[in-house]
Protein backbone atom coordinates (compact mmCIF):
# COMPACT_ATOMS: atom_id res chain seq x y z
CA UNK A 1 0.00 0.00 0.00
CA UNK A 2 2.85 2.55 0.53
CA UNK A 3 4.24 1.85 -2.46
CA UNK A 4 1.42 2.64 -4.51
CA UNK A 5 0.76 5.99 -2.37
CA UNK A 6 4.41 7.15 -2.76
CA UNK A 7 3.97 5.89 -6.60
CA UNK A 8 0.54 8.27 -7.09
CA UNK A 9 2.66 11.33 -4.68
CA UNK A 10 5.33 10.97 -7.11
CA UNK A 11 3.00 11.58 -10.31
CA UNK A 12 1.11 14.30 -8.74
CA UNK A 13 4.59 15.90 -8.10
CA UNK A 14 3.19 16.10 -4.31
CA UNK A 15 6.86 16.03 -3.12
CA UNK A 16 7.73 19.16 -5.54
CA UNK A 17 4.28 21.01 -4.63
CA UNK A 18 5.03 20.48 -0.91
CA UNK A 19 8.69 21.65 -1.20
CA UNK A 20 7.19 24.60 -3.16
CA UNK A 21 5.30 25.89 -0.68
CA UNK A 22 7.62 25.28 2.54
CA UNK A 23 9.58 27.87 0.36
CA UNK A 24 7.27 30.12 0.45
CA UNK A 25 8.45 33.29 2.29
CA UNK A 26 5.80 34.79 4.76
CA UNK A 27 6.12 37.95 6.68
CA UNK A 28 3.11 37.41 9.28
CA UNK A 29 1.57 34.88 10.97
CA UNK A 30 -1.41 34.41 9.07
CA UNK A 31 0.91 33.67 6.04
CA UNK A 32 2.81 31.56 7.80
CA UNK A 33 -0.82 29.89 9.01
CA UNK A 34 -1.84 29.46 5.35
CA UNK A 35 1.49 28.19 4.15
CA UNK A 36 0.73 25.14 6.77
CA UNK A 37 -2.78 24.99 5.83
CA UNK A 38 -1.55 24.25 2.13
CA UNK A 39 1.26 21.64 3.12
CA UNK A 40 -1.76 19.74 5.34
CA UNK A 41 -3.86 20.14 2.21
CA UNK A 42 -1.66 18.62 0.09
CA UNK A 43 -0.38 15.60 2.46
CA UNK A 44 -4.24 15.25 2.79
CA UNK A 45 -4.52 15.00 -0.84
CA UNK A 46 -1.94 12.25 -0.49
CA UNK A 47 -3.24 10.35 1.93
CA UNK A 48 -6.66 10.02 -0.04
CA UNK A 49 -6.51 6.78 -1.80
CA UNK A 50 -5.22 5.35 1.44
CA UNK A 51 -8.47 5.72 2.75
CA UNK A 52 -10.58 5.29 0.09
CA UNK A 53 -8.39 1.39 -0.24
CA UNK A 54 -9.67 0.67 3.39
CA UNK A 55 -13.47 1.98 2.98
CA UNK A 56 -13.88 -0.68 -0.25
Amino acid sequence: MAEVLYEIGSRLELPWMIQQVTQLEVRDAWQAQARETFRDDIERQQLAPDHQCIET
